[in-house]
């Protein structure tokens, strides 16, 4: 490793902290082929793409939408039992979580959501990918989803209580910054 040391040199900060997030979350090249046709992607390509739009975030020009990008922990924390025994209790899964949150807004190097526009939350429930949108400029949830809700499905078969669950531990998050402009959206 000693003599590759300097190999990130010549590159500028923003694309060097992409490099070492890739490094650090375990992100290898055969996790790339998840992103082909018909395949399951991996929750390490979710989260690593989160990450990577949040530093293009910092990119973007003074009149656009300030975004931050969540990763995929919030639904699989909240929603699944992949981490918790299903008896937990939604407060030890929210301390767990804001813990997590807090981490992945300080590496991105945000300290307040005061002035963020649009937070994302990618969900991946049963192969299905969609993802959820506090959009603080409307006051709305919005889902983004490519799959159209057939007419014989209702929303909540389709998406069980996930947004809601989603949205209520968000706001409990946001509750925990000082008292701001827009709390009364969440």
């Amino acid at each position: 490793m000693v003599e590759n040391d300097n190999i990130f040199n010549k590159v500028d900060a923003l694309k060097k902290r992409m490099a070492e997030y890739a490094f650090v979350d375990g992100l290898q090249k055969k996790d790339m082929w998840s992103l082909a046709e018909s395949n399951h992607i991996l929750d390490n390509i979710v989260n690593a793409w989160a990450y990577l739009l949040n530093v293009e975030n910092k990119r973007r020009s003074p009149e656009s939408s300030n975004r931050f990008f969540f990763t995929i922990n919030a639904f699989v924390i909240l929603c699944t039992d992949t981490y918790f025994h299903s008896k937990a209790s939604l407060e030890e899964r929210q301390e767990i979580l804001f813990g997590i949150m807090k981490k992945e807004m300080k590496h991105a190097q945000v300290n307040t959501l005061e002035k963020v526009d649009l937070v994302f939350f990618p969900v991946v429930a049963s192969g299905h990918y969609y993802l959820l949108c506090i959009n603080f400029m409307k006051g709305s949830l919005e889902l983004i989803d490519n799959r159209l809700l057939d007419n014989k499905i209702s929303f909540v078969q389709k998406y069980k209580n996930h947004p809601r669950t989603l949205l209520r531990a968000f706001a409990t998050f946001y509750a925990t910054f000082p008292l701001n402009k827009k709390q009364k959206y969440v």
